[in-house]
């Protein structure tokens, strides 16, 4: 395997190249953080597809005042951060938490002021239960706690109903 080149700003594909405001030991120019950032978000759009698919487990799941839900998908090794707007977030049919596997669909963009990588996504569905059954037992869960399903709150039906409604 051959060695491996230094990186040469002067030699990287596109844009303007940096601003030299002051140069490193080699006496190559400097760049700035913004322009490191701004490069690799740019090579973040050339090399990845506009829509990508990931099978993850939901962590730090918080639903933020503004209606935008914020969450990590996780696997046994990385972290992703990941944000959906409330017009998205709003539209779920089931609740995310923490802990639950899901498919989330979106693209990857680099948040420029800090730095990172993060996936805005689209679509969430659950991985290997669907939408509509993770809402009955979200919802079937809600309503037991509030005890609505305790055998002491039923009652017999009459052997004559008076009426019956269809």
């Amino acid at each position: 395997m051959a060695a491996r080149r230094p990186f040469r700003a002067a030699n990287a594909k596109g844009g303007a190249g940096p601003v030299p405001v002051s140069t490193g030991s080699s006496g190559e120019a400097a760049w700035t953080v913004s322009q490191v950032n701004a490069r690799v978000k740019e090579a973040v759009f050339q090399h990845l597809p506009p829509t990508i698919y990931v099978i993850g487990e939901i962590g730090n799941c918080k639903l933020h005042s503004s209606g935008h839900l914020y969450f990590t998908l996780k696997d046994d090794r990385s972290e992703l951060a990941c944000v959906m707007w409330r017009s998205t977030a709003g539209a779920l049919k089931f609740e995310p938490e923490s802990g639950m596997s899901v498919l989330a669909t979106g693209n990857l963009d680099v948040y420029e002021s800090r730095g990172t990588i993060q996936m805005y996504v689209r679509k969430l569905e659950p991985h290997g239960v669907g939408p509509l059954e993770l809402a009955f037992r979200q919802m079937r869960e809600k309503l037991e706690k509030e005890g609505l399903f305790d055998p002491a709150r039923k009652k017999p039906l009459p052997r004559f109903p008076e009426r019956i409604g269809v």
